[in-house]
């Protein structure tokens, strides 16, 4: 039996100590994240500030479709601050409220404003362009 089939069935307390566990390495082989859909609002929030505290990015990733507004606020405050080290702020676009987008949105205009270059911002004619347009190229010859 695997422990993800008993996890709805424990109390508050058993997963809160079991996440302390994984978190703490005390058990292994089991990811923080089967936790999230199971654990209450108010200890993810708790479980965030320790994520942030750690540096922990990978699991404040997977912990983003559980948070709440707030929560994900946090996240990006601490990515803004310079808190929180590795963490790609666009991952947070789809959780983040109005006004934090149209922020992220003026914050990237002022950069581009005062560090203009020559380059554009992303071709989007690289987005779609295989490795293997060379060779379909020499077919067309």
């Amino acid at each position: 039996m695997k422990l993800i089939s008993l996890l709805p069935f424990m109390d508050e307390e058993e997963l809160k100590e079991l996440a302390q566990k994984i978190i703490n390495k005390e058990i292994t082989g089991v990811r923080l994240a089967i936790l999230f859909p199971f654990l209450s609002s108010h200890y993810l929030e708790e479980l965030v500030d320790e994520l942030i505290k750690t540096n922990s990015t990978k699991e404040l990733y997977q912990a983003l479709p559980f948070l709440s507004k707030e929560s994900v606020q946090k996240i990006y405050d601490s990515v803004k601050k310079g808190e929180l080290k590795g963490f790609k702020e666009h991952a947070l676009i789809p959780f983040l409220g109005k006004s934090a987008i149209k922020d992220l949105f003026n914050t990237l205009v002022k950069e581009a404003m005062e560090n203009p270059s020559t380059d554009t911002d992303e071709d989007l004619g690289d987005l779609f362009d295989d490795d293997d347009d060379d060779e379909d190229e020499d077919d067309d010859k």
